[in-house]
Order: C-alpha cells, then structure tokens, then sequence
C-alpha cells in the first residue's frame, strides 16, 4: 500500500491529478484528499467524475476530460485558471 508521511497544515498541497477515476489515480486522490490535500481531477468517466465530486465536495474539483483531445485539456486548463484555482 502506497503510504505518505503525516503533514501539518503548512505542508498541506493542492494536486492535479489526471486519471482520477481509475487505477492509480483515483488511489492517488483518495489517500492524498484522506490526508487533508486538496485533489483537483481529470478523468474520461463521468459518471465517476459526478460520484468522485459527491463524495469530495469543494474545495476539490473533479470534470470529465478526455486528455487524448487538446481542446478538451485546454479548456478544463482555462476552467481552473478562470477560477484562479491554479497559478502557472
């Protein structure tokens, strides 16, 4: 089982995760939103985007996107520099 140190709340991340609802992306976002972190996702299913949201309200965010399509990567990008969810 993957494992990660305890952190304080100054060490506390914000991650962006692509793959989020399968495999070792949505393990990845479970452990690391059980730690405190907040998870900010991509994933083709969504279905499992809407079940992944319900599960973890705001802050965390989780939208359907193919990364395969540019277009559909660059507009969730835009989505979550519109709502200065990210700095690049």
């Amino acid at each position: 089982m993957l494992k990660f140190p305890e952190m304080d709340n100054k060490s506390r991340r914000t991650v962006l995760i692509t793959g989020v609802t399968r495999g070792i992306g949505a393990s990845l976002a479970e452990r690391l939103i059980g730690q405190g972190h907040t998870v900010y996702g991509c994933g083709r299913s969504a279905n499992r985007i809407e079940e992944l949201q319900n599960r973890h309200p705001a802050p965390h965010r989780f939208h359907a996107v193919d990364v395969a399509e540019g277009s559909d990567v660059d507009a969730w990008a835009d989505r979550l520099l519109d709502l200065s969810l990210i700095h690049i």
